[in-house]
This record gives structure tokens, C-alpha cells and sequence, in this order.
């Protein structure tokens, strides 16, 4: 059986995984964005099909690590919680309490996060492609060249 320490180290290398998983979900969101607001508007039924479904196939994907990263880190602090009890160790050293004391509710709203991200990306795509208005740079440098 591990030591306290070195369960407390793999919780919190666990929890970075999560964190880069998250970092990286974002990080396509806003990707998918950009090309929605550049290129949306142009682009064929077809090529929205086919970037549609790969951005969803590796977001789901993404988010599926995303939400197991932070699964095991809450399996984890429950084993680090029972062997501080085992050992009379104070809580006081438990890191990520709080996440250790409410698993179920974080990777409730950790799955509504990931889930929100997505619908809002596919929104937005949505009204750029259904005649959003594009929001204009307020003088864009050809403009202030041509003035």
C-alpha cells in the first residue's frame, strides 16, 4: 500500500492531468470559434458536416479525459481521506479537501462545464451560418490606410 505522500503526489499529478485536459478543451473551443467567425459563413454544407463532427469526436474525446482525470483524482483523495483515518493523520493535510468531500457534485459540474463548452461552440457556429451579424473591427488597418 502506498504511503500518504506518495498518494498525495499521484492525487495531485492526477488533478494536473485534469487541468491540461481542460486547458486543451478550451483551447478547441476557441480554435472552432475562430474559424466559425472567419470562414463559417463560406464554408459548404458538407465541410460544417465534416468540421463538425471532427471538432465533436475530439472534443468528446478531450472531455472524456477531462472527466476521468478528475474521476480518479476524487477516487484518490477518498483513499488518501480512509488512510489518514487509518493512520490518525489530521485532515488539515488533505490537499484538495473540498474535492475529496464532494466528489459527485464537481464531476457533475466539471460534465456541465465540458458539455457547455461545446454547445456554445456549435451555437455559435450556428449564427454565423444562419446570418449572424459578424461583429467589425472598429477601423481596421485598411480602412485607416485608405483615409
Amino acid at each position: 500500500m502506498p504511503s500518504w505522500y506518495e498518494m498525495s503526489y499521484l492525487m495531485s499529478e492526477t488533478n494536473a492531468y485534469a487541468i491540461n485536459m481542460f486547458e486543451i478543451l478550451v483551447g478547441l473551443a476557441g480554435a472552432y470559434m475562430i474559424v466559425a467567425y472567419n470562414v463559417g459563413a463560406k464554408l459548404t454544407r458538407l465541410q460544417v458536416c465534416l468540421l463538425n463532427t471532427v471538432y465533436l469526436l475530439v472534443s468528446g474525446l478531450v472531455s472524456w479525459s477531462y472527466l476521468g482525470w478528475r474521476f480518479i483524482t476524487g477516487k484518490m483523495a477518498l483513499e488518501i481521506q480512509h488512510l489518514q483515518e487509518s493512520q490518525g493523520l489530521a485532515f488539515q493535510h488533505l490537499p484538495n479537501l473540498t474535492y475529496s468531500m464532494y466528489p459527485v457534485p464537481q464531476m457533475v459540474m466539471a460534465a456541465l462545464i465540458s458539455l457547455a463548452i461545446l454547445l456554445l461552440s456549435l451555437v455559435f457556429m450556428w449564427s454565423i451560418r444562419h446570418g449572424g451579424k459578424h461583429i467589425a473591427a472598429p477601423h481596421s488597418l485598411e480602412e485607416n490606410a485608405s483615409h
